[in-house]
């Protein structure tokens, strides 16, 4: 699975949620690493500063920080 599919996928199961979904759910940024794009990292960040992480934060009061990292071997995509 893509960084971009995989994010994609989340964003759903996310929205999904309702009522319940994060209030920041923009927040959750997919980022190249390099030039030739061999690594990416999907992740929740403030999406002017991808370099900031920050948690998605629920409705509820709960937090969730996430980081997923991901690299191309052969064209295809693997999360490490």
């Amino acid at each position: 699975m893509s960084p971009h599919d995989f994010r994609s996928r989340l964003r759903s199961k996310l929205i999904a949620l309702g009522e319940r979904k994060p209030r920041n759910l923009d927040d959750l940024v997919l980022s190249e690493d390099t030039l030739a794009r061999e690594r990416a990292i999907v992740r929740s960040s403030d999406r002017k500063r991808p370099e900031a992480p920050r948690e998605l934060e629920f409705a509820n009061g709960a937090r969730l920080r996430l980081q997923a990292v991901f690299e191309c071997q052969d064209r295809i995509w693997e999360m490490t």
